[in-house]
């Protein structure tokens, strides 16, 4: 039992002088010659004092601090270029660049600034550019209809077929209404000579009448004598009034009927293309019916569709260009003529018209078109 306890005391002991000497060690600050630290126990053996990266993190630190130095003189100097350039006009005005990059001439930057401030100064005065999308229509059409009715003996042209303006297209057969002209004719001309009759008569009465009243106021005849005489002028005068109005009934009447056969000949209201034909020799017309349709396509107009938001940059009288895929992408130059005035509340835009000459009538109606407008 008593070696048990003197063991222990012996370990305790030791124990105790190595925390000792450990204590001693560190107070005393001394460190080996060796250029080693004590291990982390006893017994172990010493490391490095410092780390074989230090002296390439170092280099690293070196750089980084000669670049920033550098980039801060670049910008020092840019600030003492724009100072010192305040007064050059502003295409003049050079560039500061880095030390690395002076071998480029000055000059050079200089030109290469104005050519920057030229394309910025014009293009604020390039007007911007914005296509619509519209369909062709023609410059002018109308139908050709007669207000007579009858069986049609003449139809000039087919479809495709180009027309004067007042040359004759359709006529109708007009055989009985030239009968009807004769009777009116007829009836004229005797009424004429019923009015001739009157006429003579009342003037033979109104003689005799005045013969008459010298007679009775020389005392020859008596009142009663005028008084018939009288009495037969106004007779002579009321026939001779009654005639005159047949006459001028008869006369309306052949201007009606010779009205008639001017609609059984029916003229071109216009110059152009046949473009619809309806009808065809033989059959029998209702008056007010459309028997052709025709197009003028010498010119033409292109109807766009217009948003309300682009209507003060647009107005009437500008030039455009119009291309037709039909066609191909030849361009087209084209007058916007007009704009309509009311527009449409579902999608809030306007038609406008847009003239194009078409002579070779390459261009029909009823083609897509996209017209380019320089906005103002």
């Amino acid at each position: 039992m008593f070696k048990k306890n003197l063991l222990g005391i012996i370990i305790v002991l030791l124990v105790f002088a190595g925390f000792y000497a450990g204590y001693k060690l560190g107070k005393g600050g001394k460190v080996p010659n060796s250029g080693m630290r004590p291990g982390p126990g006893m017994g172990q053996e010493a490391v490095p004092t410092s780390s074989p990266s230090a002296p390439a993190t170092k280099m690293a630190l070196t750089e980084r601090a000669e670049a920033v130095q550098q980039n801060r003189q670049v910008r020092q100097e840019r600030r003492r270029q724009s100072a010192s350039d305040g007064d050059l006009p502003q295409g003049q005005r050079t560039i500061p660049v880095p030390q690395r990059d002076r071998a480029v001439p000055q000059k050079n930057m200089v030109m290469k600034d104005e050519t920057v401030k030229k394309t910025t100064d014009t293009e604020p005065n390039t007007p911007l550019a914005q296509t619509f999308y519209g369909t062709v229509v023609p410059y002018a059409e109308a139908n050709v209809q007669s207000r007579q009715g009858g069986t049609i003996t003449l139809l000039t042209g087919q479809e495709g077929d180009y027309v004067k303006k007042s040359e004759v297209l359709v006529r109708f057969d007009e055989r009985d209404t030239q009968l009807q002209r004769q009777q009116a004719i007829a009836l004229k001309n005797s009424t004429l000579q019923q009015v001739n009759q009157a006429k003579s008569n009342f003037q033979t009465i109104q003689s005799n009448v005045n013969r008459y009243r010298k007679l009775f106021e020389d005392g020859f005849v008596s009142k009663q004598q005028v008084d018939e005489l009288v009495n037969q002028l106004a007779s002579a005068n009321a026939s001779l009034h009654s005639a005159q109005e047949s006459v001028t009934q008869a006369e309306v009447q052949v201007k009606i009927i010779e009205n008639t056969l001017r609609d059984f000949q029916v003229k071109a209201p216009i110059r152009g293309l046949i473009d619809e034909k309806r009808y065809n020799v033989g059959e029998v017309y209702q008056g007010g019916a459309v028997i052709y349709h025709l197009i003028n396509i010498d010119q033409v107009y292109v109807e766009v569709e217009i948003p309300e938001t682009y209507l003060r940059q647009i107005r009437e009288g500008i030039a455009v260009s119009v291309v037709f895929d039909a066609i191909g992408e030849q361009s087209f130059p084209g007058i916007l003529e007009t704009i309509l005035p009311s527009g449409t509340a579902d999608n809030r835009s306007f038609i406008a018209k847009v003239f194009v000459q078409n002579p070779d009538h390459r261009i029909k109606p009823g083609m897509f078109a996209r017209i380019r407008f320089d906005l103002q």
